[in-house]
């Protein structure tokens, strides 16, 4: 029996969920949509969904790796005063 006060984890996001998940705006998830590079699946009143697996395997593969093969680290601003 499932508790009533648990909280289960959202594993279709809308569009624009997916969006800010990765930082991009609902638009760009619907031209990954449309061009392939995402799969999406049709929910309730023809919403689109996308799952989380595989928004996480699209994030994935977007990775920048480094001369090394590992992942690059995220870029930092510098402060004028450290140049």
């Amino acid at each position: 029996m499932i508790e009533s006060n648990r909280v289960l984890p959202k594993i279709l996001l809308t569009t624009e969920e997916a969006g800010w998940s990765l930082g991009v705006s609902k638009r760009s998830i619907e031209r990954l949509v449309a061009n392939g590079d995402l799969i999406a699946r049709e929910g309730a009143n023809d919403n689109t969904r996308i799952h989380i697996d595989d928004l996480r395997a699209y994030a994935d593969s977007r990775k920048v790796k480094n001369a090394k093969g590992s992942s690059a680290p995220s870029p930092r601003r510098v402060a004028s005063d450290e140049l």
